[in-house]
């Protein structure tokens, strides 16, 4: 009976775990694609101070939660981010507008999958 017990608190932990790093998830994740959704409507206006600043502020959101992310989500997806914030920060201090938001959609759309990914779904079950 003790086994029991013991048994359904692990699995009990473990599914609290699951739920907060599922809500965690999201709250980190979507403010940065709406970050880099509002810098890549900036670009098109032709703000370039605002457009960068707000890539920036996506950037360093996603350095700080960076290491939390490695520990529950797949690397490759992650990987492609790194590389895309590096472009996105040379089409900016090029003032290269179509690849400047072309850039940021696409992080905007890999951030917000990444908080999908996380989120308990039934298509994630299967």
């Amino acid at each position: 009976m003790r086994r029991l017990w013991l048994g359904l608190g692990i699995l009990g932990i473990l599914l609290a775990l699951a739920i907060t790093v599922s809500l965690s998830m999201e709250r980190i994740h979507q403010p940065i694609a709406q970050t880099l959704t509002q810098a890549a409507e900036a670009a098109d206006r032709e703000d370039w101070e605002k457009a960068q600043a707000l890539a920036e502020k996506a950037r360093t959101r996603w350095e700080n939660y960076w290491h939390f992310t490695a520990t529950v989500a797949d690397h490759t997806p992650m990987d492609e981010l790194d590389g895309l914030f590096r472009e996105l920060a040379v089409y900016g201090q090029a003032e290269e507008n179509p690849h400047f938001s072309a850039t940021a959609r696409h992080l905007s759309a890999l951030a917000e999958a990444m908080a999908d990914s996380q989120t308990p779904s039934w298509w994630n079950v299967l």
